[in-house]
C-alpha cells in the first residue's frame, strides 16, 4: 500500500506554528507551495508592524521529538542530512534551522549558514567534521 513520506499531520503543526510567531510579530510568512525540497518557508522582516523591508531568510522548519538528540539542560544535537547541509550551503538567502517541540509551545532556532562557516565544508561532506549541529536552548520562540 502506498504511503505519505513523512508525517503531514507533525509537518503543518509546525508550519502553521512558525507561521502564527511570524504574523503576530508582524513579519510575512510566505508558504513553499510548490515543490519543499530543503526550504519549508520565507519570511520577509517588516518595519514598524507594517513596512516590508525586503530582507529575507529562508526557514527549514522540523517539528517533533525525533529531531532531538543528546539532550542537555542547555541544549541538544540535530544531524542534518547531507543533501539538505549541501542545499543550505548553496541557497542564496541566510537559512535558518527551526526545530519545533509543539507540545511544549516552543521552538528552538539556529543560523545555518553560520554553523557552515565554522567549517571547511568539504571537510562535513566527507565526514572529517561531524555533521551534527549543536542547537542553543537559550535561543528560542514562544
Amino acid at each position: 500500500m502506498k504511503k505519505r513520506k513523512g508525517n503531514p499531520r507533525t509537518e503543518k503543526i509546525g508550519l502553521n506554528y512558525i507561521e502564527k510567531i511570524t504574523t503576530d510579530a508582524c513579519h510575512v510568512f510566505r508558504r513553499v507551495l510548490e515543490e519543499d525540497v530543503g526550504i519549508d518557508a520565507d519570511i520577509e522582516i517588516c518595519r514598524n508592524n507594517s513596512e516590508p523591508t525586503g530582507i529575507l531568510i529562508a526557514v527549514q522548519i522540523k517539528t517533533g521529538e525525533s529531531y532531538i538528540r543528546s539532550e542537555k539542560n542547555d541544549s541538544f544535537v540535530y544531524y542534518p542530512a547531507i543533501d539538505d547541509l549541501k542545499y543550505w550551503h548553496e541557497y542564496s538567502l541566510p537559512v535558518y534551522l527551526l526545530i519545533c517541540r509543539p507540545e511544549l509551545n516552543i521552538v528552538y532556532w539556529a543560523d545555518i549558514k553560520d554553523f557552515l562557516k565554522n567549517y571547511n565544508f568539504e571537510d562535513i561532506i566527507s565526514g572529517i567534521v561531524p555533521r551534527k549541529t549543536i542547537i542553543s536552548k537559550k535561543i528560542y520562540f514562544l
